[in-house]
Order: structure tokens, then C-alpha cells, then sequence
């Protein structure tokens, strides 16, 4: 390959890593708005519940909270679904088990364990596999399958299995 095409190919990867960028931003952005909203949704039903109980009549607060709670739970599934294309994006997903962010290949969480069912892979379209990159973090591997892992991940994403303290020889 020469050199033009290394230049090229560079340039290629630097605008989709942007595109990437843009678009997390916007996804950042929707989110920032609908945990306003709900902010905005739980000040008002704050407010109906102190009026309902300054007229000493807690009941009548019952159909705006309940209406107000649908529109909460609403707009937290928008959000939890505008996190899910951010995972996609970025070529990751969460444990159920921890929170812990890892790679969207992963079988298993490198923070708690937690084996990744097919149905969990499903739940995500299949991303473009991510440019790999170098890193200066040290590493290490499975004590179990050898497999090359982060320095901090207390399990195997290969195989699943506990991890001690070994770094990469």
C-alpha cells in the first residue's frame, strides 16, 4: 500500500470517527433534553401534591401524578433507547448485572461476570466491527484462556472466568 493510500484511508477513518462524534452529540443532546423534561414533569407534580395537601385533599392530586408519571415513563424510555444507539455507535453495551460498559463482542462482563445471552447480542443490530487501536495501558490475559484482557477487568470477556492479579508476560 502506498503512501497516498495510507493518507487516504487516514482521512477516510478520521471522518467517520467525526461522523461518530456528531452524531453521539446529537444522541447527548435529545437525552440532555428529556431529563429536563422530566425535571420539568416532577416539579409539577410536586406542586400538585403540595396543593392537594394544603387543601388537606391528597386525592385530588391522583390524575395529574398518575398522568404525569406516564409522560416520566415515557420520556425514560426514550432515553434509555436513545443510550441504546449510543452503545451502538460506539460498538458497546451494558451489563444488567453491573452498568459496566463493554465491548459489544463481549461473552461475558469483565467488572461482574455476567454471561451475555444471545437474546442480549439481539437486542442490538450488529455494529461495524471498530478500528483497533494501541493503547498504553498495560495488559494482561485469562489466566483461563489466554485470551488478552484490560488491566482492571476482575473477569475473563472470553470465557467468563475470575481473575487474579497476573499481567501480560
Amino acid at each position: 500500500m502506498g503512501i497516498f493510500d495510507k493518507i487516504k484511508q487516514g482521512a477516510t477513518k478520521a471522518a467517520d470517527m467525526a461522523q461518530q462524534t456528531v452524531e453521539v452529540t446529537r444522541l447527548n443532546s435529545q437525552i440532555s433534553t428529556k431529563r429536563k423534561e422530566i425535571d420539568r414533569c416532577l416539579t409539577q407534580m410536586g406542586q400538585f401534591v403540595f396543593d392537594a395537601y394544603r387543601n388537606t385533599d391528597l386525592a385530588a392530586a391522583e390524575p395529574q401524578i398518575d398522568s404525569i408519571s406516564q409522560e416520566i415513563l415515557h420520556l425514560q424510555r426514550e432515553i434509555i433507547s436513545l443510550e441504546m444507539k449510543i452503545s451502538e455507535i460506539k460498538n458497546e453495551k451494558h451489563c444488567p448485572g453491573c452498568s459496566n460498559t463493554v465491548p459489544y463482542a463481549s461473552k461475558f462482563c469483565n467488572g461482574c461476570g455476567h454471561r451475555f445471552e444471545e437474546h442480549e447480542h439481539l437486542q442490538m443490530t450488529e455494529p461495524e466491527a471498530a478500528p483497533e487501536t494501541e493503547t498504553e495501558q498495560e495488559s494482561k490475559v485469562c489466566v483461563v484462556c489466554r485470551a488478552e484482557m484490560e488491566s482492571d477487568s476482575r473477569f475473563c470477556m472470553a470465557c467468563g472466568s475470575a481473575q487474579g492479579d497476573r499481567t501480560k508476560p
